[in-house]
Parts: structure tokens; C-alpha cells; sequence
């Protein structure tokens, strides 16, 4: 996967001062209000993190959103073949309603119905881990982490991420060099400038019938 520490470039909204680009990822803003996102100064107190910062998708409290907050990824991978995908996450609960919203998800492009999801289910730093197995018409999958969009005066947390891994096979693509041939034989004569060897001159016969 690209960036995936999320210590890569960014850019950043001037107007609204979320980060709008992320280096190797797809920030999906279907709704502004339920998508504010952030790459974070943070350091996670562990020895699975070596890195200090993180990304973070959270949603807006005071608005009724209608989509939910997605930061992803697409990878090639190769048919039939089981793949690892791990991360550490934390966030994404409903406290007031007891629901988890952040997920992780592996789901194929091709088939977006075939896709597995693992619910976050913490407020501190976890190491999160789902395993997959692409069909065999599967060349690429969606790697997706998202918080669920809520009402008006939620208490979603924010999701956030660092560390995502997949491991499995990877799809490599063998580069291929040719040529076109463009030698011709070529035979060589001799000029004579001389006239020692001067053409025979042709010879017309003309038959006249009585």
C-alpha cells in the first residue's frame, strides 16, 4: 500500500483547513459535514508505532449527515489469493446509542458486493486485523476505513488511522522490450563508367504475315 503511515504529502483547504489531498489515498467528501479530515500530529505510545502522525475523519456535531466519512485506497491484487489487511485504529463510537461506526473494509472493485468489514471498537489505540480472499475474477480490492455519519448533536467520535498493512501477493506486471527489424540485405554491384562492358542492345523482331 502507498503511504501508509500517512507520513507522505498532503494538502490542506485554505478555506475550510481540512486536508482535502492525501499522498496514495482517495479522501471522499460526499458530505462535507460528516467528512472533516485531518492528517494529525500524534504519538502512540507503543512499540508496533514508530511514526508521529496519524489521519483522522471526524464527523461534524451539529448537522444531520447523509454520508458517511470514507478515506481509501485502491490496490491491485491477484485472483484466488488471500490477503492480510491490519491497522491501528481507534474511534467511531456512539456513546449516547452504544453504536460502533468506524469500520475497516476490503471490498472488490469489480464486486463491491463481496467485501469483508471489522467494527472498531475502541477509544484507545488497537491493532485491527481481517483476513480476505479474492475471487477469481478479482484484480483489484477497495481498502476503506470510515466513520458513520450521525444526527444532529451526535456524539460520534473520530476515527483515526496509522499503520495500514496488507500483506498477500502482489500483482506485478513483467516489462516487455522488442524491436521492429528494419535491416534489409543489401547486394552490392559494381558501375562501369569505361563502356568496355556496355549493355547488349536489345534486339527487335517484327513478323509481318502476308
Amino acid at each position: 500500500m502507498k503511504n501508509p503511515n500517512f507520513e507522505g504529502e498532503f494538502d490542506v483547504n485554505p478555506e475550510t483547513k481540512l486536508v482535502s489531498r492525501v499522498e496514495g489515498w482517495d479522501v471522499v467528501i460526499g458530505d462535507r459535514w460528516n467528512s472533516e479530515q485531518q492528517i494529525l500530529p500524534e504519538e502512540i505510545d507503543n512499540n508496533q508505532d514508530l511514526d508521529n502522525h496519524v489521519f483522522e475523519i471526524r464527523p461534524y456535531k451539529w448537522a444531520a449527515g447523509w454520508s458517511d466519512g470514507i478515506l481509501m485506497q485502491v490496490v491491485d491484487v491477484v485472483p484466488n489469493e488471500s490477503y492480510t489487511l491490519s491497522a491501528l485504529l481507534k474511534g467511531g463510537i456512539a456513546k449516547k446509542e452504544g453504536k460502533l461506526t468506524g469500520k475497516m473494509i476490503i471490498e472488490e472493485v469489480q464486486d463491491p458486493e463481496k467485501k469483508v468489514i471489522t467494527e472498531i471498537a475502541s477509544d484507545n489505540w488497537e491493532t485491527y486485523s481481517m483476513d480476505y480472499t479474492t475471487s477469481a475474477e478479482c484484480n483489484q480490492i477497495r481498502v476503506s476505513f470510515t466513520v458513520g455519519r450521525g444526527g444532529w448533536g451526535n456524539d460520534i467520535g473520530a476515527v483515526r488511522v496509522d499503520n495500514a498493512k496488507l500483506t498477500g501477493t502482489s500483482r506485478t506486471y513483467s516489462p516487455k522490450f522488442g524491436f521492429i527489424d528494419n535491416t534489409a540485405d543489401v547486394e552490392y554491384f559494381t558501375i562501369d563508367e569505361s563502356g568496355a562492358y556496355a549493355p547488349a542492345q536489345p534486339k527487335i523482331t517484327i513478323n509481318i504475315e502476308d
